[in-house]
């Protein structure tokens, strides 16, 4: 599990797709992974996020869609473009892709789709595109409901909402206390009644519903358990990569942050092409960067001053010079 985190191949591949990803330009989006062998679903589900984390309730609320609605498949979805969230904090993209990549592996009618849109009737333009025979069901919480319907993200809000259900149903699990009643009085109010049949509940149960990324973000910097709250392997990555943790302080004063040195260290690989991809080695150059050792700290002070060192990695390699 441990090396899957370091997988310099798979990393490099997802920032390429990530990059290649134009989010002003026309609905796009990238299959990061499907089994190839499965035909083309009649009911597709959709679970898009920002997985930062991927939690046990975005777990249970993809598992109990895909069996209450008779789902053939389900996609898990993020966008290179959020609402509403315009700089990325947290787990980087390429990270987040990684871990719903390799969750995915471990169901076969689950995958992972990259797109360039973050509204919702954007995403089901390129959806359609690519699975024209599919019915839609973009699985979702309440709180996300009452996002879509909100007229301040549209020019034409009824339009728009005619468009997305057109091809689309939205699932809608319950949340924080919100369930079935309360979605069907949000869906007779007069401005919502013309969509209400296109909209079809999901009850969860308490143990999730008021669990969310943000309050696992919030456990894991503070040093609280998480065992509950998050699948295994993703309790593995944020333990070994601590990329919800506070800075660690050095014996000589300095503070360092062992995931920004993942990113930046990423950053190096991926501008040290193709030496990085036959060669380079993660783990021990990450290892090398946390050390209070003189070579540790150069290595800090070289990853400080990216891009214009990053094409001189192999070199620095052969010559042992940072004693990797």
């Amino acid at each position: 599990m441990r090396d899957a985190f370091y997988d310099l191949k798979t990393l490099l591949t997802l920032r390429d797709l990530i990059q290649g990803l134009d989010p002003k330009g026309p609905p796009d989006l990238i299959l990061v992974f499907r089994d190839p062998s499965r035909p083309t679903p009649d009911r597709l589900g959709i679970l898009p996020g920002a997985f930062n984390p991927f939690t046990n309730a975005h777990l249970d609320l993809a598992l109990r869609s895909m069996a209450t609605y008779e789902l053939h498949e389900l996609l898990f979805t993020i966008s290179k473009a959020t609402i509403d969230k315009e700089t990325i904090t947290g787990a980087c993209l390429e990270d987040r892709l990684l871990l719903l990549l390799l969750m995915a592996k471990d169901h076969l009618d689950l995958g992972v789709v990259l797109t360039n849109k973050g509204l919702y009737v954007e995403q089901a333009k390129g959806l359609h595109r690519r699975f024209p025979s599919a019915q839609l069901f973009f699985v979702v919480g309440f709180d996300k409901v009452l996002q879509i319907f909100d007229p301040r993200y549209y020019d034409d809000r009824d339009a728009a909402l005619r468009a997305l259900f057109e091809w689309a149903f939205l699932v809608v699990g319950s949340r924080s206390g919100k369930g079935r009643r309360d979605l069907q009085a949000f869906l007779q109010r007069p401005e919502n009644r013309p969509f209400r049949e296109k909209v079809l509940p999901l009850e969860l149960p308490e143990t999730v519903q008021h669990l969310s990324s943000t309050l696992v973000r919030e456990k894991a910097k503070r040093g609280d358990p998480i065992n509950d709250d998050v699948p295994e392997l993703v309790k593995a990555f944020i333990q070994e990569t601590k990329v919800y943790a506070l800075p660690q302080i050095l014996d000589s004063g300095e503070e360092v942050d062992a995931y920004a040195l993942r990113v930046a260290l990423l950053d190096a690989f991926a501008r040290a092409r193709p030496w990085a991809e036959e060669q380079g080695d993660f783990l021990e150059l990450l290892r090398l960067a946390l050390r209070e050792t003189e070579e540790g700290r150069a290595l800090r002070t070289l990853l400080r001053h990216l891009p214009g060192w990053a094409h001189h990695l192999p070199c620095l390699a052969r010559l042992n010079v940072l004693g990797f």
